[in-house]
């Protein structure tokens, strides 16, 4: 059996740079189906300071930043409007979390001559990695209770450069909203 790392943590392996593929995260959402998405207009990130999760990976200025920066131009772009006063129509906020993953992937050994091929005992090899998910919550200022989540799951490139990392949280941000309001 052989190991095979194709992650390794890193300081700047921020969230969600997915490998190259068709389907780069897996989307989900939900929602609070007595809640009224209709006339939304403004919004507001959730007031207070933003709670570590203890991960340095993480807990960074670097992916608070780029995040933020991904939900107000994805909410701009649906035609929402970041409020400059009073109570706005909804509050958002975000969380990110990452942990380690390990496939294993079986392929038989082909042995043969003379055009014929046989397969014989297989070799394993055992993939590690690392899984990020950013999690979307929509909030009602008045219950101050989620009433709409979205997140994108995706695996993570420790070695992808700052602009491919924020390009990779755009894309999923851009996913994750598509979704919202709910229809």
């Amino acid at each position: 059996m052989r190991g095979i790392r194709l992650a390794r943590p890193a300081a700047c392996a921020l969230v969600l740079v997915a490998l190259a593929g068709c389907s780069q995260f897996t989307v989900r959402s939900d929602y609070d189906r007595a809640a009224s998405f209709t006339g939304l207009r403004t919004y507001d990130w959730q007031p207070g300071p933003k709670r570590d999760i203890g991960d340095p990976r993480i807990d960074s200025r670097l992916l608070d930043s780029s995040v933020r920066n991904a939900v107000d131009r994805e909410l701009a772009t649906k035609g929402y409007a970041k409020a400059s006063s009073g109570t706005p129509d909804f509050l958002v906020d975000y969380r990110a979390v990452e942990k380690g993953k390990s496939d294993m992937v079986s392929m038989p050994r082909w042995y043969g001559s003379a055009g014929v091929f046989v397969t014989g005992p297989s070799d394993t090899y055992t993939y590690h990695y690392d899984e990020g998910t950013l999690l979307v919550d929509v909030i009602d200022p008045k219950t101050m209770q989620p009433v709409w989540r979205g997140s994108a799951t995706g695996i993570i490139d420790p070695t992808a450069r700052p602009e491919k990392r924020d390009q990779r949280i755009n894309q999923a941000i851009q996913q994750i909203l598509k979704k919202f309001p709910p229809r």
